[in-house]
């Protein structure tokens, strides 16, 4: 889907991949995780046809959560409430527009 899209914009300069993880484990573990889990998307977004040279991975590691939950839960309930800071973050940077919009000469 998101390589689809990427495919018809005109004007891309970078593509940001920024990798994250939940606060589990220890900051050796998490930092590196946070670096694969960015990387691995930019595999697949290459695979379907995306100029790898057009993508720069990073990793934070556990230091950007967008979700706090509270340490009383349940192990399996700590896990799946911290979910969402598990991701990977997409930037498209330029001066992006669909390729129907760009002028025809």
């Amino acid at each position: 889907m998101l390589a689809d899209r990427a495919k018809g914009l005109q004007g891309i300069e970078r593509i940001v991949l920024i990798g994250h993880t939940d606060r589990l484990g220890s900051d050796a573990h998490n930092q590196p995780l946070s670096l694969q889990r960015a990387t691995a998307v930019r595999d697949h977004l290459v695979a379907r046809g995306l100029d790898a040279a057009l993508f720069t991975v990073e990793g934070k590691g556990s230091a950007e959560p967008v979700k706090t939950c509270s340490d009383g839960l349940a192990r399996s309930a700590l896990i799946a409430c911290l979910r969402d800071n598990r991701r990977v973050e997409v930037e498209i940077r330029g001066r992006v527009q669909p390729v129907s919009a760009v002028p025809r000469r």
